[in-house]
């Protein structure tokens, strides 16, 4: 799928066919015709994406009383005190992914002390899902690159050119508030 950014048509979301062919979401569309020259790929609908995303924001509910969404491709759900009750943390988002999994979409998932740790983790697509024990988000951030994190994409873009792509700076720990972020594309949006 793409749409124009900055005078260019850019990727904003691929398939595990394309990404295993190299191809990764913010890539030029020239570029990645480049690499695939058979390329399909269509135009993005933002506001059947808007829908779709707010559709299960709505089907998170689900899980716990406070889900929100993260525009434009993610949802956030604060999951304080409900992971009991699907057998703890890692089998809460093993639900999450199945559940997603059978309404046709692939998502990424991570759960830490903060929301915007979880959310970084998640829009990484670090391992598909994570936990992250509580205090341990600055070990867990360090590993990702700047694009990663939620910065201006100039400025990840001179620290990759800089050399300084796997920084981070330090998150304060909080008492653990069992953010849980969810980065989602449906099969259908998935170019």
């Amino acid at each position: 799928m793409h749409a124009p950014e900055h005078n260019r048509q850019t990727l904003t979301a691929v398939n595990p066919v394309a990404l295993a062919a190299g191809l990764r979401p913010g890539q030029s569309l020239a570029q990645a015709r480049s690499l695939v020259p058979d390329l399909l790929c269509v135009e993005q609908d933002t506001d059947a994406d808007d829908a779709a995303l707010h559709e299960l924001c709505c089907w998170l509910l689900w899980l716990s009383p406070l889900p929100a969404l993260d525009a434009p491709d993610g949802l956030y759900s604060d999951t304080t005190g409900c992971a009991h009750l699907y057998g703890g943390e890692e089998a809460m988002l093993s639900l999450v992914r199945t559940r997603l999994s059978e309404k046709g979409h692939a998502c990424s998932l991570a759960l830490s002390d903060s929301a915007a740790a979880s959310r970084a983790l998640a829009r990484s697509r670090l391992d598909g899902a994570c936990v992250i024990p509580p205090g341990q988000q600055k070990q867990a951030l360090d590993r990702l690159p700047c694009s990663a994190l939620p910065i201006a994409p100039e400025t990840a873009s001179r620290s990759q050119s800089s050399g300084t792509d796997n920084h981070w700076c330090a998150c304060s720990p909080s008492p653990r508030a069992s953010g849980q972020a969810v980065r989602r594309g449906a099969s259908h949006l998935s170019g």
